[in-house]
């Protein structure tokens, strides 16, 4: 029976030193687990900085973008604009109005009529001829 409590008491030691062992394992468990937390928490905290910090610049930008646009319509399109409306101005200044418009018209419709007559009376005259 020697052997036996031999056995036992060998059994009886490996059960309390793993005991032992799996104490220290969660516990060393636990403490990594906190740190990697920690490191989580600080990881997220830094990205969420980084992510309101790209924001800002991206709005920045947008807004710097939007003020170019706003110049360059202002001082090219709207100058363009300016000079084609003067220029339209002008013309319409030259243009008879519509009264004076019926006049021309009904003047040219009668110079088109004489012209005519007096085309088939010269036809006629080199006919004679």
């Amino acid at each position: 029976m020697e052997n036996e409590e031999m056995l036992a008491a060998i059994k009886k030691m490996f059960i309390e030193e793993r005991a032992i062992t799996d104490t220290k394992l969660e516990a060393m468990q636990e403490a990594t687990d906190s740190k990697l937390e920690a490191m989580q928490t600080d990881t997220d905290s830094k990205f969420e900085a980084m992510d309101k910090r790209l924001d800002a610049k991206i709005a920045a930008a947008q807004e710097e973008t939007v003020r170019q646009i706003k110049t360059l319509l202002e001082n090219g399109v709207e100058k363009q604009l300016r000079l084609l409306a003067e220029g339209h101005a002008q013309i319409l200044a030259r243009l008879p109005d519509a009264e004076e418009q019926g006049e021309i018209k009904a003047r040219v419709t009668t110079l088109e009529h004489v012209a005519a007559d007096h085309t088939r009376q010269l036809n006629e005259l080199w006919k004679a001829l």
